[in-house]
């Protein structure tokens, strides 16, 4: 996938050269396939993202959003609404996957109990990176040698507790906003570093049967 966008790149590159359109970057490759783990085996989807950076003589211009926001992360880009694009942080997830596996033994299976948990809420409430938050929270706070396969068990066990446990605190933070713990080289700006992180379970505080159905729904899982 990297290198079918590398020699698509290459091509526009080469036909938008000397233009007034963004330049094209090497793709990232984010997401559970370029993570190492799927919920569907038999279904991967290849996610990349393409930076891009202004062309010769230009520069990407960001205007203040309207008074009272906050001016370090609200703004808008000088381009029409269709093509701005979601704040997303998959890029620092894909580097903080990268630096367990580094770290990991060769028979660590953290991404296999990341793979069964995200298999099993399929069809259920819970969304993929419910699991994936979960299981990032507890890779950083966990060392990497109680992942190998003799401590499978209990890690399953790790994740279930945990799942129960943000369902009824009504709280899950998210990994990476706010986060003092994360490695090195996953650099953030300063007002995301030193943010409070969201509460994705934020909805299941202020409705109760929202709330209750999720807890149905974790008793079947």
């Amino acid at each position: 996938t990297i290198d079918l966008m590398d020699n698509y790149m290459v091509y526009f590159g080469h036909v938008l050269s000397n233009s007034f359109y963004p330049v094209l970057q090497r793709a990232i490759g984010v997401g559970s396939a370029f993570e190492g783990w799927s919920p569907r085996e038999q279904d991967v989807v290849y996610r990349v993202l393409i930076p891009m950076t202004p062309p010769r003589g230009h520069s990407f211009h960001l205007e203040l959003d309207s008074a009272g926001q906050r001016h370090a992360r609200n703004f808008r880009v000088c381009v029409q609404l269709d093509t701005l694009w979601l704040e997303t942080y998959d890029v620092a997830e894909m580097k903080f996957f990268k630096h367990i596996a580094r770290q990991a033994p060769p028979d660590s299976l953290h991404l296999r109990c990341l793979q069964l948990f995200s298999h099993l809420q399929l069809g259920i409430g819970f969304s993929t990176y419910t699991m994936k938050t979960i299981v990032m929270h507890l890779l950083n706070t966990t060392p990497v040698s109680r992942w190998r396969r003799r401590y499978f068990l209990r890690r399953l066990g790790d994740i279930n507790v945990n799942v129960r446990r943000c369902l009824e605190q009504k709280c899950l933070k998210h990994f990476i906003i706010g986060n003092k713990r994360l490695p090195q080289e996953i650099s953030l700006p300063l007002d995301i570093a030193s943010a409070q992180p969201p509460n994705l379970f934020h909805h299941l505080a202020w409705h109760p049967v929202a709330h209750s159905q999720a807890m149905s729904e974790y008793r079947d899982l």
